[in-house]
C-alpha cells in the first residue's frame, strides 16, 4: 500500500523529520498471533504536534514503543520502515539504536509511579540520564539536573531533588520524568497519556508545559492520549488509531470539523460536552473494542458501525487519500 505525502497538507510547514510507512509490530503469543500495529503509516515535521487518539488497546502505546525500539519481549516490528535522519531505526542494531533512543527520541511513559526508580531520588536518576548521553562530570551533571527541574517548574529543585518518587505528589512527579525525557535534549518528544491521573488544574499545567517547552526546545511532539477533546486543542494533525490501524488522518481543523471515518465521529458524539450543550442524553459507541487475536473480518470496527455497509463485513477497506488527509473506510 503506497502512502500518500502529506506534505502538500501545510505547505508552510517544516521538513519531515520523521516518516512512518507500513509498519507492522505483532505480538507472538501462546494464543496467537496479535496485530497491535497494523500496517501504520504518518508523518511528523518539524516542531509540529502529531496526537494520536483512540480508545485503550487502539495500539497507540505499542506504536510509540516501535518508534524508540523498546518492545515487550514477545513484539516484535515484521516490516515497514521509521525514517528519521535518513536512517530506518527498524534495521538498526541494538548497539546503533541506543544513541537514538532518549537522546534523539525521547518518551513521557505513561506511568510515573512505575516508570521512576523508586529507590532512586528524582536527581539521582535525572543526573544518571544525562551522564550517559553526554559523559558529563557529576559537578556539570548536577549543575544540568538544577537546570532542567527549573524548567519543567519542578518546586524548589535545590531542596526537592533528593526527594524520591513516593514523597512526590502526581503532577512533580510527572514533572520528573519530563526532566528525565528532556535530558539527552532530543529532537522528538512522545508523550504517552501525560495526563492520566491528574487533576484538571495540574491537567493544564502539564500542557501548558509542554506546549512552551516545544517552542523554547524546538520539539517535535508526538502526543498519544484517549480524549479527542483535549488532543484538539493542541495538534497541528490528528491520527484516529482502531484495533491497530490508523483509521483516519489529516489536519486538526478537518479531524474536528469534517471527521470522515465512523469511528473518529462516534468518538467526537460520545463526548459529554457536546450532548450537555444540546441537553439530550450522550451518545456512547455500541461494543467493545475488538480482541486482536481474533479480529472481525473486512474492517475492524464493523461491528460496532452505525454506517456499515454489506461490504464492510467482508473485505478490509483502502487508504483512501482525501484533500485534505486519509481515512480508512468504504464510505469513501
Amino acid at each position: 500500500m503506497q502512502f500518500p505525502s502529506l506534505n502538500s497538507l501545510n505547505p508552510k510547514a517544516e521538513k519531515t523529520i520523521l516518516l512512518v510507512r507500513n509498519l507492522k509490530t505483532y505480538f507472538y503469543l501462546k494464543e496467537g498471533i496479535l496485530k497491535a500495529v497494523n500496517d501504520v503509516s504518518f508523518s511528523l515535521k518539524s516542531n509540529e504536534i502529531f496526537a494520536l487518539v483512540g480508545e485503550s488497546g487502539s495500539g497507540k502505546t505499542v506504536l510509540s514503543l516501535s518508534l524508540i525500539r523498546l518492545l515487550p519481549e514477545r513484539a516484535r516490528i515484521v516490516g515497514g520502515e521509521i525514517i528519521f535522519n535518513n536512517k530506518n531505526l527498524v534495521k538498526l542494531k541494538e548497539k546503533e539504536i541506543t544513541g537514538i533512543r532518549g537522546r534523539k527520541i525521547s518518551m513521557i511513559f505513561q506511568e510515573p509511579m512505575t516508570a521512576l526508580n523508586p529507590v532512586m531520588t528524582i536527581g539521582e536518576q535525572i543526573i544518571e540520564t544525562i551522564r550517559f548521553h553526554f559523559h558529563l562530570n557529576r559537578k556539570e551533571a548536577f549543575k544540568e539536573m538544577i537546570s532542567l527541574l527549573k524548567k519543567v517548574k519542578f518546586p524548589e529543585p535545590e531542596k526537592r531533588y533528593k526527594s524520591y518518587p513516593h514523597q512526590l505528589s502526581g503532577g512533580m512527579r510527572q514533572r520528573a520524568l519530563i526532566a528525565i525525557a528532556l535530558a539527552g535534549r532530543p529532537e522528538i518528544l512522545i508523550a504517552d497519556e501525560p495526563t492520566t491521573a491528574l487533576d484538571v488544574i495540574t491537567e493544564g499545567e502539564i500542557i501548558e508545559l509542554l506546549l512552551n517547552l516545544k517552542e523554547e526546545m524546538n520539539l517535535s511532539l508526538i502526543f498519544i492520549s484517549h480524549d479527542i477533546s483535549l488532543v484538539s486543542s493542541l495538534a497541528d494533525k490528528i491520527g484516529v488509531m482502531y484495533a491497530g490501524q490508523l483509521v483516519e488522518f489529516g489536519r486538526r481543523e478537518h479531524v474536528m470539523n469534517q471527521p470522515k471515518h465512523p469511528y473518529t465521529i462516534a468518538l467526537w458524539n460520545s463526548l459529554p460536552a457536546y450532548w450537555e450543550r444540546r441537553k439530550v442524553k450522550i451518545k456512547t459507541i455500541p461494543g467493545l473494542v475488538p480482541n486482536l487475536l481474533n479480529p472481525p473480518q473486512g474492517c475492524t470496527f464493523h461491528p460496532r458501525c452505525l454506517m456499515k455497509k454489506r461490504i464492510c463485513s467482508i473485505e478490509e477497506p483502502p487508504q483512501i487519500k482525501l484533500n485534505d488527509g486519509i481515512v480508512k473506510c468504504w464510505l469513501y
